[in-house]
């Protein structure tokens, strides 16, 4: 069974790294902060400052530079301490404390930011080779596999019918239709083909070494199934699903993956306009029955979904 994967799933965790050593620096500078309150004492007002500036100067710095701004505002908080003759041995165990807290918020508040981006990043120049080579399982790399081994294959838009009827039914309803349509592309397909969901509502299929027609006998068999079955998008509320796909393949629809991916949201747009719960071709083969795809010229726009 194929496996649905969603587009963008490299989400980073809520707690990476910059948000823990963040709420890490808070809270030793809130432990500082209400130290200083219990304790007392004169000269706490520059202290804080020092241990403040500290703070700012490694964040501004960021790390590694920001283990120097760290150990000067730790040093400088030892040097008032002393100055104020608090360094005794009733206080000399709460003022080391103090000072490795302070040392430890500005070594962590170099890390708060994210490191800049590498030289050459943004402009496209000196990237890693390796990193602008099309991911496996996407369109474009499927298509530079094709070439290679001069296969063909066909791409599948697939997009449930009625959503803004559906759209009623809130989040959850809509989440339940996304479910059941992954689960059924994901029971009609091989295990050398590829599933994505795209965006909220759309599900794009790669079938390797599949021609259009073929490709139409899986689009149909995903369809009939999710017709057959009822679904509860809301307590006591269930009814039967139905889908539009959308169908393109190499080499007869494009050359390239945004010409291939436009062929078969072209497909889709008309298999919408005429009504949904359909499968259309963007290349209809000689001698194919009457609605097998887009009328000769056809670019019909269909309504996109809110």
């Amino acid at each position: 069974m194929a496996t649905i994967v969603a587009f963008g799933s490299d989400v980073k965790t809520r707690f990476d790294r910059p948000s823990l050593c963040f709420a890490l620096c808070v809270g030793i500078l809130v432990a500082v902060g209400a130290g200083f309150l219990h304790t007392g004492g004169r000269g706490r007002l520059y202290e804080l400052i020092a241990v403040g500036a500290g703070v700012l100067v490694g964040y501004l710095a960021g790390a590694p530079l920001s283990a120097i701004a760290g150990v000067a505002a730790a040093g400088s908080f030892v040097v008032l301490e002393a100055y104020y003759t608090r360094f005794d041995r009733h206080h000399a165990v709460a003022s080391g404390l103090y000072a490795v807290g302070a040392a430890a918020a500005g070594v962590l508040a170099g890390f708060v930011r994210r490191p800049p981006s590498a030289p050459g990043e943004r402009s496209g120049r000196g990237t890693d080779p390796l990193q602008v080579r099309p991911a496996p399982g996407s369109v474009d790399y499927e298509l530079q596999r094709s070439l290679r081994h001069n296969h063909l294959f066909s791409v599948l838009v697939v997009r449930p019918d009625d959503l803004e009827e559906r759209a009623r039914y809130g989040p959850y309803g809509m989440e339940r239709i996304a479910d059941r349509v992954a689960t059924v592309i994901g029971e009609h397909l091989r295990a050398s083909d590829v599933a994505r969901r795209r965006g909220e509502h759309d599900f794009w299929v790669i079938l390797p070494e599949t021609t259009g027609p073929a490709s139409r006998v899986v689009a149909e068999r995903i369809r009939l199934a999710l017709g057959a079955r009822e679904i509860e998008l809301a307590p006591g509320k269930t009814t039967r699903l139905s889908v539009s796909v959308g169908i393109s393949s190499f080499p007869e629809d494009g050359a390239t993956g945004p010409h291939l991916v436009a062929a078969a949201e072209r497909a889709l747009r008309g298999a919408l306009q005429q009504g949904g719960n359909r499968t259309l071709l963007a290349t209809v083969p000689s001698g194919a029955p009457a609605g097998w795809g887009l009328p000769n010229g056809s670019h019909a726009k269909a309504k996109a979904p809110r």
